[in-house]
């Protein structure tokens, strides 16, 4: 299998949406695994996002930023609501919007998620020079960039998991 999608990769035989698609499904299903061992498991993508704006966010705004379906979004913050890592708030300038916001237990876990992603982005970048790294982050900026102003079909994407 690794090699079938070596020789893919290489000799660029599918749309680059599709090597996009296939390494994400790969990195995140990778790194679900290497982040059972800690609490929120899979969902701390969210907890992250929470972290880096660093006030109450809407859940839509979770939603638009993460490219996760609404539905989904709510069922994630049902879970890190019953595990104590999210609160619910409502927002006293417009009472039928809720305020998403880390809690202790959410903020006490930040550091230990940021510790595994880096270990794994690690082993994902092994055999790369920090330049390469650099270079590749770079990269991926200026095909976003390239893609940010063409117009698009509404889409909604919703992020599987292993249950």
């Amino acid at each position: 299998m690794a090699s079938r999608t070596k020789n893919a990769f290489t000799e660029r035989k599918l749309p680059l949406g599709q090597y996009l698609s296939v390494m994400a499904k790969q990195y995140f299903a990778s790194l679900s695994k290497y982040m059972e061992d800690i609490d929120p498991g899979r969902y701390f993508t969210v907890l992250l996002y929470l972290h880096s704006e660093k006030k109450g966010v809407p859940q839509q705004q979770i939603s638009e930023n993460l490219h996760i379906d609404k539905v989904y979004v709510v069922k994630i913050l049902d879970y890190l609501e019953q595990h104590q890592f999210v609160e619910r708030v409502v927002n006293a300038g417009d009472r039928r919007e809720k305020q998403v916001m880390l809690t202790a237990t959410g903020i006490k876990n930040i550091e230990k998620i940021r510790k595994k992603v880096k270990a794994f982005e690690k082993i994902a970048f092994q055999g790369f020079t920090t330049e390469e790294i650099q270079q590749f982050y770079s990269q991926l900026q200026q095909i976003n960039d390239n893609f940010e102003n063409l117009p698009k079909n509404p889409m909604r994407i919703k992020i599987q998991h292993g249950d």
